[in-house]
């Protein structure tokens, strides 16, 4: 019990001397080890699936831009507040799976945590975003 403790003051101790860049650079290598992630023909492969939720944690105006076909849109700011009042994901539950992805792959990762700890069981990153998935020549629509 004492080195469990000892361990503990230790990493509090060093989360301090770290600078913000450090802390959120540790941040997102925690997250990338926790969540699953995939590229952009992984993804594609993935939504032969009909029954994979595309969800889409951009801002709305973001959204209206460009999005990948059949995204539902929750921007990720409100996910606690309004993904489970959404109708396809009530239609879909927690046990489904959620491909997320955001302009780049930072919030879609952070959003995948948060689905995590809402209780959904299979979130799943889309790698580098909607830059990402338009980068390897896959549509949008608009």
């Amino acid at each position: 019990e004492f080195t469990g403790i000892l361990i503990e003051m230790m990493r509090r101790c060093f989360v301090r001397l770290c600078t913000p860049q450090q802390r959120y650079a540790n941040m997102m290598v925690g997250l990338q080890q926790e969540i699953k992630s995939v590229t952009p023909q992984e993804a594609k492969n993935l939504l032969e699936d009909e029954s994979v939720v595309i969800l889409d944690v951009r801002e709305p105006h973001e959204f209206k831009q460009a999005r990948i076909p059949g995204a539902i849109n929750q921007e990720r700011g409100l996910l606690e507040y309004t993904l489970e009042k959404h109708p396809t994901v009530q239609q879909h539950g927690k046990d489904a799976k959620y491909l997320i992805y955001c302009l780049g792959g930072v919030r879609s990762l952070l959003a995948a945590k948060t689905l995590k700890d809402m209780g959904f069981s299979q979130p799943i990153n889309l790698t580098g975003g909607i830059n990402g998935w338009v980068g390897a020549g896959n549509d949008v629509e608009m």
